[in-house]
């Protein structure tokens, strides 16, 4: 199986992590809009005992602005981190080498990733972990972990074909020397 395929922004931002952070998520503004909740029920109770209606409905107004100027607050701060993350996937994807071509290659003995820089090329035997995410193939061996974008496959069938060669490779490897692997499927 010969595949030529581009590394894209798309396939490499699924290699990582991605940002999840939400305004309203950690436990500091979660402290202060129980804070202000406090605040408005304590100015409720001052109103309702007497103590003064001034000092209640500044109670009752404050809790509520301060509780929707701390969410404007931590929306703004997640939202500056979520640009610094795509800046930093920007940046990391740009130092990539050989976007524009790369080439993967199984044979009997193994598979080779290649590009303008080179070639690196792998036995069976040496295949320590083989898994499946939603949009690439993950290839671990003790020298490193190569990633294989679904993208690069003209269709289902032929990543089906792919898996079976893995499978294949495998068995074909020296008994001694081939690893048990279990094929997972993470979402």
């Amino acid at each position: 199986m010969l595949l030529c395929y581009p590394v894209t922004l798309e396939d490499f931002r699924a290699s990582r992590l991605p940002f999840t952070t939400r305004a309203g998520d950690n436990a500091g503004v979660k402290g202060v809009l129980v804070t202000c909740g406090v605040i408005c029920v304590l100015g409720v109770l001052c109103v309702v005992q007497g103590y003064g209606v001034a000092a209640g409905v500044f109670a009752i107004v404050s809790g509520p602005v301060a509780a929707g100027a701390a969410y404007a607050w931590d929306k703004r701060c997640v939202e500056r981190a979520k640009q610094k993350h795509e800046r930093k996937t920007l940046a990391a994807y740009q130092q990539q080498h050989c976007l524009d071509e790369r080439i993967f290659e199984t044979t009997l003995d193994g598979y080779k990733f290649s590009c303008k820089c080179g070639t690196v090329f792998r036995t069976w035997p040496e295949l320590e972990k083989f898994s499946e995410k939603e949009a690439f193939f993950s290839l671990r061996t003790a020298m490193g972990l190569h990633l294989l974008p679904k993208s690069a496959f003209a269709s289902n069938s032929q990543m089906a074909e792919f898996r079976a060669m893995v499978k294949e490779g495998l068995s074909r490897a020296k008994p001694s020397a081939a690893k048990e692997l279990d094929l997972v499927l993470a979402e």
